[in-house]
């Protein structure tokens, strides 16, 4: 199960987050295109409230790593 903020997350972009699972790729699984990509980007920004480099979101990442990234980045500047 994902983390309350990143169903948020997910949800917003109309991805039910309830099918979604940690190992999945956001490109070959999740079917997320580049411009999807840049909304997942604007999201985490909104609700996590840092600041991430979209090169660091890309299509070849699993949910997991995405998670990972995002929470060392909140760590970061705590």
């Amino acid at each position: 199960m994902l983390p309350d903020k990143f169903q948020e997350i997910f949800s917003s972009l109309e991805i039910d987050p309830s099918k979604i699972e940690t190992k999945m790729k956001l490109e070959d699984d999740l079917g997320m295109d580049s411009q999807e990509i840049v909304e997942l980007h604007c999201a985490i920004e909104s609700v996590m409230g840092v600041k991430v480099k979209l090169d660091h979101i890309g299509r070849d990442i699993t949910v997991e790593d995405l998670i990972e990234k995002v929470n060392a980045l909140i760590l970061c500047h705590d």
